[in-house]
């Protein structure tokens, strides 16, 4: 875990240069940092090569193996990211699934999954009780959370998408939690007609698309070229967070962006009915340990600085398999974890001495989003 630890700081100093959390603290990290950028600037070319070589694959017709009636006056709404994790989009998913449903709406979400569920070449619908490792950290966070949500997940997008309308087929609104270089995804959607489809990128504030270089010299999945084709940019601000320069200059964001803010509403300690406000919990524990094992953890950590917490932090790889071992300390300061590293750590932790609790996010903004959907969804109903 260290290496691997170590390797994703090194990599998020050289491609979001400019982010507060790349912080390099000894000669042997700038030592490891020159190293690995110049090693990454030699494979660059061999990198570009298979990336020309998939991109000739992909333009290669094929015939679409999907049943598009099922798809009949029903909106598909695709959320994604161009760079490589870190931005947030999946309790965006979920804010937009509840205020979907608070609209009338009747929600759907698919997913792929994370390593574990990209074994099952058949839909499954995930339970709050499914074990992270088999089906995905975020799919299992996104059934604890939306305890009414029909969650698919599949190696195959087409799949998921199937299997979740076959057995809800009252559902008219499909969330992909990513899915924005998913070409079967692509080829479903200009199958479509243009009103069913919804693209939507979500940007990290702060960090932008850092270094705006092609992995693995920088962050980004796809050029940033590509955001003129997505419907909308969904900027994901935290409270406090300096919003990267970079941001004002993205194609379109005068007409298509809208900008959310996440905060942290309340705590709950885990295996308990214990909940704390965040000025109760400000006065009860002035300092903490903080852990977290998601894409961009120093939004976390400062999101707990924001309300005067003295933060001890420490950052694990994203996706991480947490151990007991992992919340073993000498101390006694109580642990703050993720949502997300909740559904990992909650089967062990009643073997840890130490309360642990659970930042409860909210993410505030996402009306701008879901008025521009409504009028699509009433436009596509009259068939205008």
């Amino acid at each position: 875990m260290r290496f691997r630890a170590k390797l994703e700081q090194q990599l998020n100093a050289i491609w979001y240069p400019v982010a507060g959390s790349n912080k390099l603290s000894s000669p042997l990290d700038y030592f490891i940092y020159y190293y690995i950028k110049f090693f990454l600037f030699l494979i660059s070319p061999f990198v570009w090569i298979i990336r020309l070589f998939y991109k000739s694959k992909a333009n290669i017709d094929s015939p679409l193996n999907f049943d598009i009636n099922l798809l009949d006056q029903k909106l598909l709404i695709i959320i994604g990211n161009i760079t490589v994790g870190g931005t947030g989009k999946t309790p965006i998913v979920a804010k937009l699934y509840e205020h979907l449903s608070q609209l009338g709406y009747t929600p759907g979400i698919i997913s792929k999954g994370y390593l574990g569920c990209k074994v099952s070449a058949e839909p499954h619908r995930v339970q709050p009780q499914d074990n992270p490792k088999e089906w995905g950290d975020e799919p299992v966070l996104l059934a604890n959370r939306l305890k009414d949500c029909p969650i698919v997940v599949c190696n195959s997008r087409l799949k998921a998408i199937a299997g979740l309308l076959t057995h809800n087929p009252n559902i008219n609104i499909i969330l992909t939690d990513d899915g924005l270089q998913d070409k079967y995804l692509a080829q479903l959607a200009s199958a479509l007609n243009k009103k069913q489809v919804i693209k939507i990128a979500v940007i990290d504030s702060q960090r932008g698309l850092g270094n705006e270089k092609l992995l693995p010299e920088g962050p980004l999945r796809q050029s940033k070229n590509t955001l003129s084709t997505v419907d909308y940019l969904m900027i994901h601000e935290s409270t406090g967070s300096m919003e990267h320069a970079s941001i004002n200059q993205l194609p379109n964001i005068e007409t298509k962006g809208i900008w959310l803010r996440s905060q942290i509403i309340g705590f709950e300690q885990l295996n308990t009915n214990l909940n704390f406000t965040p000025l109760q919990f400000a006065k009860a524990f002035h300092k903490i340990r903080a852990i977290s094992g998601i894409g961009h953890p120093e939004r976390f950590f400062q999101n707990l600085m924001y309300l005067g917490l003295s933060v001890k932090s420490t950052a694990y790889p994203d996706h991480f398999d947490f151990q007991e071992a992992d919340l073993q300390f000498e101390d006694t300061l109580p642990i703050v974890i993720t949502e997300k590293d909740a559904v990992k750590i909650k089967a062990f932790s009643q073997n840890i001495k130490t309360p642990i609790w659970v930042a409860k996010l909210d993410i505030t903004g996402i009306e701008g989003l879901t008025d521009k959907i409504q009028a699509i969804c009433f436009s596509m109903y009259r068939g205008t």
